[in-house]
């Protein structure tokens, strides 16, 4: 837990949000970019096979 608030104030620090959003604004319409989070976070779990409890 202390590992997670860690790592969301050094992203708040390095201003993350902002760099990706300025990365990505040409590239992904903004009204599509929660589905797309959504398929790479879908993908990710699959291929460590999270939903078939064969967690690591």
């Amino acid at each position: 837990m202390i590992l997670a608030f860690l790592m969301g104030h050094i992203s708040a620090e390095l201003n993350t949000g902002q760099y990706i959003a300025s990365i990505t604004s040409g590239v992904i319409p903004s009204g599509f970019a929660i589905g797309f989070i959504f398929l790479i976070a879908t993908v990710m779990s699959l291929a460590a096979g999270i939903p078939w409890g064969r967690g690591r």
